[in-house]
């Protein structure tokens, strides 16, 4: 008999609660089989597949790696776009970079490309000439 019988035999009619002596002490057990037949159709209702232990291994290692992990799906794809943002900017310098290039070795070798940079960029001007400053009018 088990050690909370004397307690609750004034609670149950039977020497124990049914629960208990099946959880804890499972000889008692035979005196309740409807118990035991439901407990093992419960278990039953779930698919074997999800009852593998292997199974259950694998899903929690990919929702730990989905949701989890410090390196998860969401930092990856942040990850990507900031790359791609970054891979986008590195070419636009580079094109910058060789019209610069391009545009100092002009100045380098060519008097007529200083010219026109004094020009545009310093305004200056010749002998004899007159230089008009005409500004576009801002729209409001």
């Amino acid at each position: 008999m088990c050690p909370l019988c004397p307690v609750l035999k004034k609670i149950f009619i039977n020497s124990c609660p049914p629960t208990y002596c099946l959880y804890f002490y499972p000889e008692h057990g035979q005196q309740f089989p409807l118990l035991r037949k439901t407990n093992m159709n419960l278990l039953r209702q779930i698919p074997a597949l999800f009852r593998n232990k292997f199974v259950l291994a694998t899903l929690s290692f990919v929702i730990w790696m989905l949701f989890f992990d410090r390196n998860d799906v969401f930092t990856q794809m942040e990850r990507k776009n900031e790359l791609d943002g970054l891979k986008q900017s590195k070419h636009y310098f580079e094109k910058q970079i060789a019209d610069n290039r391009k545009f100092s070795k002009d100045l380098q070798f060519n008097a007529s490309a200083i010219e026109k940079y004094a020009r545009e960029k310093y305004l200056m001007k010749r002998e004899n000439e007159d230089l008009f400053i005409i500004h576009p009018l801002e729209k409001k």
